[in-house]
């Protein structure tokens, strides 16, 4: 968590507003406590991957601002963003959901590999889309145009 500046009648208001923009929650760190020990590797990959692509500073962070947790769900994955606000854009928290298949360390078949379910999610906290292409940990079957449609 960044520091925030002191709330005092010495900084004018929009020195004010800048230094608090930049303050305040780090979206960055990611709490690994609900991360089992055989998922932190491939997690770990998978980060590195996007911070290399994207530029992005995730990292995994006891504690962190942002979630890591695993539910059972229809996907393999899910993300979503927690915004300071809808005018800012700012954001507060990501949180990425992952199945309870890839708790256990023999998951059954029917999900992509996690590693590469890992970086698809983290790709889009780095505000990656979807793609066409398959070799990309960003693809999607929706992303492609469907024949004759």
């Amino acid at each position: 968590m960044r520091p925030c500046p002191e709330r005092s009648g010495r900084i004018g208001l929009v020195l004010l507003a800048l230094a608090l923009a930049a303050c305040g929650s780090d979206p960055d760190g990611f709490d690994d406590s609900q991360v089992p020990e055989h998922l932190r590797q491939p997690i770990l990959e998978a980060i590195a991957t996007v911070n290399a692509d994207t530029g992005s500073r995730f990292r995994l962070d006891p504690g962190g601002d942002s979630g890591i947790v695993f539910r059972d769900m229809a996907s393999s994955g899910y993300y979503w963003t927690d915004w300071s606000d809808p005018f800012s854009r700012r954001i507060v928290r990501h949180t990425i959901a992952f199945h309870t298949d890839y708790l256990a360390a023999d998951r059954p078949a029917g999900h992509w590999p996690f590693v590469y379910t890992a970086a698809h999610e983290f790709g889009h906290a780095a505000g990656l889309g979807h793609v066409c292409d398959n070799t990309s940990y960003m693809y999607a079957a929706d992303a492609c145009p469907r024949p004759g449609g």
